[in-house]
């Protein structure tokens, strides 16, 4: 049975294939509505192009690409909908400020047609394969405890994976907390054995504890020796691999050498340095009109300075003076001190409350950015009180200061806002995910994801 691909992979299988069956339905449609309307290939192409590039787009910003997203039958056709409608309307203002750029009168409709019956086609073959019990990997969990727990909640959540969880190993038989009822096996005889092989298992994911696994490990071996095909995984790895985030109560202490290298990879960070200044010198330039209304709107209805300056930890612990607009009253925390920010917080103002949805208030820390104190992609930088307690509650938090602090980051984009403990905890693991994974290439599919967010306002209080 073929390993399922993981979830970067197929994401970009979906991307190139759909960029594939654009271009041929644009074909397609270029060459029915030939007539004498159609100029030569050469001059056709940049048009052509524009139109793939628009769909894909669109696609993209109604989460077309988000696996999980798209599982379900009724979600993908109103996104499938929905994203030719946006294509439509950008499509028409595009062809207004660049005539030359339209292929023939009805090319877009056409093409329309043929994507309902390529792409949706498509889609829809691609969930129904992966719903497929006989398509994917097929594993079994050794262990009873919450990390089991977690493992499959997230394998149990994403039948999109390509992953089908079967049962799990316990030494006493117990089973773990799971949404469904699965079965639960023990012991090492070749009952257990002959199991695993009726079943098709070929990953065996080990989730125990060391108590846990040193009584399984009679049984990892008799698999080892018996069926040699079947892979050993390790717990925290492979939720990496489905969750695209650690679950920090897998981590060990082999982990951290992954956190303190992060810092060291200088030829990453000197790449991103030169795009954090190019793009917050493109970026302070081209929101200046925004700055210029913000700054007045704030001046006209709240007493107090345009831009707040608040003590934040940067990169090995070294504190900055993070800029912002400021969003709330001026004396915010007079009261209360330093508290997280509520869903409906009274002490924003009205002109706040609208540049927090859109993330206009983080704009002056481009020039944290350029500066050099901050980079646009990494890990939001932390008040020195929470940090403080963070570190004292949180097992592996101070290891997120290995690097630079972001503008936005991964848990920015996945996870959204935190106010709680817990929620911090979530926030930490995509910031560790980061941490570990972290290329100039991801950092430009977080930046993607950032303008969506920002675009629908998700996230913000």
């Amino acid at each position: 049975m073929p390993k399922p691909l993981s979830s970067g992979s197929r994401r970009r299988i979906l991307v190139l294939v759909d960029f594939g069956l654009i271009l041929t339905a644009v074909l397609i449609s270029a060459i029915l509505r030939h007539a004498q309307e159609v100029h030569p290939v050469g001059q056709v192409l940049p048009g052509i192009l524009v139109i793939s590039l628009i769909l894909q787009l669109s696609f993209y910003y109604n989460n077309l690409y988000d696996l999980k997203a798209t599982n379900n039958f009724i979600r993908l056709t109103f996104n499938m909908i929905h994203s030719f409608a946006v294509a439509a309307v950008i499509l028409g203002a595009t062809y207004l400020v660049f005539p030359q750029l339209m292929i023939a009168r009805g090319v877009f409709f056409l093409t329309t047609g043929f994507l309902v019956l390529f792409v949706v086609s498509w889609r829809y073959a691609y969930i129904w394969i992966l719903r497929r019990k006989g398509v994917g990997e097929n594993i079994l969990i050794l262990g009873a405890n919450g990390i089991a727990s977690e493992i499959a909640k997230e394998v149990l959540q994403r039948p999109q994976s390509g992953y089908h969880l079967l049962g799990f190993w316990s030494a006493n038989g117990s089973a773990p907390s799971v949404p469904q009822a699965l079965p639960v096996v023990s012991g090492a005889e070749s009952k257990l054995l002959d199991w695993v092989r009726k079943e098709h298992v070929n990953t065996i994911v080990v989730a125990s504890k060391d108590g846990e696994e040193k009584s399984a490990k009679p049984f990892l071996n008799e698999v080892q020796q018996q069926c040699p095909e079947i892979e050993i995984r390790r717990g925290g790895e492979f939720y990496e691999e489905v969750a695209g985030k650690v679950l920090l109560s897998a981590l060990s202490p082999s982990d951290i050498p992954h956190f303190r290298n992060a810092g060291n990879r200088r030829l990453v960070w000197h790449f991103k340095r030169l795009i954090d200044i190019v793009i917050s010198i493109i970026g302070l330039a081209v929101t200046l009109p925004i700055s210029i209304l913000t700054a007045i709107a704030i001046k006209l209805t709240s007493r107090g300075p345009v831009l707040f300056a608040q003590e934040r930890v940067g990169q090995n612990v070294k504190p900055l003076r993070l800029l912002k607009f400021r969003s709330m009253r001026e004396d915010a925390e007079a009261e209360s001190g330093p508290v997280w920010a509520d869903v409906n917080d009274q002490r924003i103002t009205p002109v706040g409350r609208i540049i927090r949805k859109f993330r206009i208030d983080e704009i002056p820390q481009m020039w944290n950015v350029l500066r050099g104190q901050m980079s646009f992609i990494g890990p939001r930088p932390e008040r020195p009180c929470f940090v403080q307690q963070f570190e004292r509650e949180i097992p592996f938090y101070s290891y997120r200061h290995m690097v630079k602090p972001g503008i936005t980051g991964l848990a920015q984009v996945r996870h959204y806002y935190t106010a709680t403990m817990e929620e911090t905890v979530g926030k930490l693991e995509y910031d560790l995910y980061y941490m570990k994974h972290m290329s100039p290439l991801y950092d430009f599919m977080i930046l993607l994801d950032t303008v969506k967010t920002i675009m629908f306002g998700a996230g913000a209080r």
